[in-house]
């Protein structure tokens, strides 16, 4: 059976000559591939051309199969235009029963024109984190590969290490023609943070001290003295000594030159100060009914000085100034501190004490008390007796008074109606000052007084009246009548202004000594009369 279609008569006869037939289509199904070899490479020399026009190299192919007959294709087909470089050219063999096989023939189109290529120019920088372009490269064909070919690992953007680093590129075009380029990368050493460890200090009269610093490990660094008097000790070594030095700023510099990457430097500031003079304030001083007064202190030598209180809110003008004015004192004693500090050194301190003199001033208001009573505490609202004196006494009526320079004391014995009493505040330095209390005293319950038995008119100055207490304060229409045992009227009054002296009335001369009897009529609309007995002893 050859290939194709092939067609078979049966035809089946019987004994009697009958037959019958059909038709067999036999078609043979061939499965096996044929087998194709591509020729050797083949490598063209295109010159300076940049293309090239494909031939057909399906006769270069070998071809076996099992069954004959075949065809050749070739793709991309005879005729197709090619860029230069390297191509494969895929050969297929494709037998009468659709059963294929493939080879590749790799085809070179070669030009010589080598590329070029162009590297970035050499970086110098104290970043190391660098940054450049890549290099340029250019070819005839246009078509080229750009490779790095040094071994650095390193690229745009990477961290590169201080010194020198060289980067190598190659430019590669399609026929394989190279070109190399490189080019220096210099990372300059990297700056360092100066760092001062010893701390910025103030002292009171010490003019030396160890000064520290953090050592370097690129540059070379030094101190320099900017401000005061102070040396140093060894200007190269980090952890030295800072000696001599002056009142005042002393500052030093720790500094590290990175040539064109800059410098790095931190500064130490030592202050040295003078201990101030002790503080010395003038006084003490007192105030007489003023509400402000000047005060003094020395002036300080260092530092400066400043006001202060213990007393209330005692208000300054200048609360920095040795002489200023002061204000708003408290009664009594008022403690100023005028302290010189200059921050650093003891602080010295004076007190200043200010008395501001209080004015007299009774606790208790004007008041009305009974005649029954008849007593009443007195009370300064000022008490210290350290430094104010007192004094009470009457202006008006009478009575009492139990410690007439005490500023608390008790007053008994009040004369009847209207009694004035005073006090008094004393001080060396300032004009007395007063103050009064009205007190009123009335009969509430009844009058009861208390009236002697006897009295001594001999003009010695004591006893020599008939006092009969509140008589006339209270009942200023009283009549009061005395007579002797034999009822004659040696006395009689219409008030009793004027107590009786022992003399006659009307004559003056002196009764002799013996019993008398007084009648007191009040006269206060109830009828009320008050008898006893009297007598005048000499």
């Amino acid at each position: 059976i050859s290939q194709g279609q092939t067609n078979v008569d049966v035809v089946v006869l019987d004994e009697a000559g009958n037959s019958a037939s059909c038709t067999i289509v036999l078609v043979p199904n061939d499965s096996i591939a044929p087998e194709i070899t591509c020729p050797a490479p083949v490598t063209i020399n295109i010159g300076t051309d940049c293309e090239d026009t494909l031939q057909d190299y399906t006769t270069l192919a070998t071809v076996t199969d099992n069954c004959p007959g075949w065809i050749v294709e070739q793709s991309p087909a005879p005729g197709t235009v090619l860029l230069a470089g390297t191509h494969n050219i895929t050969i297929t063999a494709i037998d009468i029963f659709g059963n294929t096989d493939a080879c590749v023939l790799q085809v070179d189109l070669l030009e010589f024109e080598l590329p070029e290529i162009t590297c970035p120019d050499p970086i110098q920088t104290c970043d190391p984190n660098v940054l450049f372009d890549d290099p340029v490269a250019t070819d005839n064909c246009a078509v080229v590969q750009l490779n790095q070919t040094d071994l650095s690992g390193l690229t745009s953007g990477d961290t590169f290490p201080v010194g020198i680093t060289t980067l190598s590129f190659e430019a590669i075009d399609a026929s394989g023609n190279a070109a190399s380029c490189s080019f220096d990368i210099e990372v300059l050493g990297v700056p360092e943070n100066a760092i001062i460890i010893t701390q910025n200090t103030a002292f009171c009269e010490e003019f030396e001290l160890n000064i520290e610093a953090q050592p370097v490990t690129v540059a070379g660094a030094q101190w320099t003295v900017i401000s005061g008097d102070g040396l140093v000790g060894d200007s190269s070594n980090p952890s030295t000594n800072f000696t001599n030095l002056s009142y005042g700023l002393n500052a030093v510099v720790w500094e590290m030159d990175f040539g064109v990457c800059g410098r790095q430097a931190d500064t130490l500031a030592v202050m040295v100060y003078e201990q101030p003079a002790p503080a010395q304030v003038f006084g003490p001083l007192t105030l007489c009914n003023e509400t402000e007064v000047n005060i003094s202190a020395a002036g300080p030598t260092a530092g400066q000085g400043e006001w202060s209180s213990l007393s209330g809110n005692v208000g300054f003008f200048l609360v920095n100034s040795p002489n200023t004015l002061a204000q708003d004192f408290e009664l009594g004693e008022n403690v100023l501190i005028w302290e010189v500090t200059n921050g650093v050194c003891v602080p010295s301190s004076d007190t200043l004490f200010v008395l501001n003199v209080p004015p007299a001033n009774i606790t208790s208001q004007d008041t009305t008390i009974c005649f029954e009573e008849n007593d009443l505490d007195l009370v300064s609202s000022w008490t210290d007796t350290t430094h104010v004196g007192y004094l009470w006494y009457f202006i008006e009526g009478g009575g009492v008074i139990d410690e007439s320079q005490s500023p608390i004391t008790f007053v008994e014995n009040l004369s009847a109606g209207q009694n004035t009493i005073v006090l008094v505040h004393t001080h060396p330095a300032c004009q007395n000052s007063f103050d009064t209390l009205s007190v009123f005293v009335e009969v509430c319950e009844g009058y009861n007084p208390k009236i002697p038995t006897m009295f001594t008119p001999n003009n010695d100055g004591k006893n020599d009246l008939f006092v009969i207490e509140g008589l006339h304060a209270l009942f200023p229409s009283a009549e009061v009548t005395i007579v002797n045992r034999w009822g004659s009227v040696v006395f009689q009054s219409i008030g009793y202004e004027e107590p009786w002296d022992g003399t006659k009335m009307n004559g003056g001369e002196e009764m002799p000594v013996g019993t008398y009897f007084y009648r007191i009529r009040l006269n206060d609309g109830a009828s009320e009369e008050i008898t006893g007995p009297i007598s005048i002893v000499r």
